[in-house]
């Protein structure tokens, strides 16, 4: 593993993919990022925003940050403490992992990322509400008509 600027690591050779989050938003993040288990390495990758991915030591203390941008990936190391900050409402991101044994890491990714839990924001809750009533009010002219 080479530092690829400003400290970050890079996937090591050898490496295949073994599985990738849905796309997290501010809506779905889950509440902490779990490290990855043993073995398994992550790149993260900004799909639309600005976020800063922050490196942390054992304690939690900061070893290292950097901004992302769309487009750009850093690298999670195995067992390794970070945190990601979303910076604005449209900021997106996804997480691909990593492994030398695909097949054997790929059920023990968190099930945190794996499954973000679902959108709470209230817009989100109220267009869900209104499309319940839509569709129940739909129902009840179709069968009111049939009869």
């Amino acid at each position: 593993q080479k530092p690829k600027g400003r400290g970050m690591p890079e996937l090591p050779h050898g490496v295949a993919s073994c599985g990738q989050t849905p796309p997290i938003t501010k809506e779905n993040m889950p509440k902490e990022l779990p490290p990855l288990p043993a073995g398994v390495w992550g790149k993260v990758v900004a799909k639309a925003g600005l976020m800063k991915y922050t490196l942390l030591d054992d304690q939690g203390s900061v070893k290292s940050c950097v901004w992302m941008k769309a487009g750009a990936p850093v690298t999670i190391e195995p067992q390794t403490k970070y945190s990601l900050q979303m910076m604005g409402a449209d900021a997106c991101f996804t997480i691909e992992f990593f492994s030398k044994k695909p097949e054997a890491d790929a059920a023990s990714l968190p099930k945190s990322l794996m499954n973000p839990r679902p959108p709470t924001s209230p817009v989100t809750v109220g267009l869900v509400a209104a499309a319940v009533v839509a569709a129940a009010a739909v129902g009840y002219y179709y069968i009111k008509s049939r009869k």
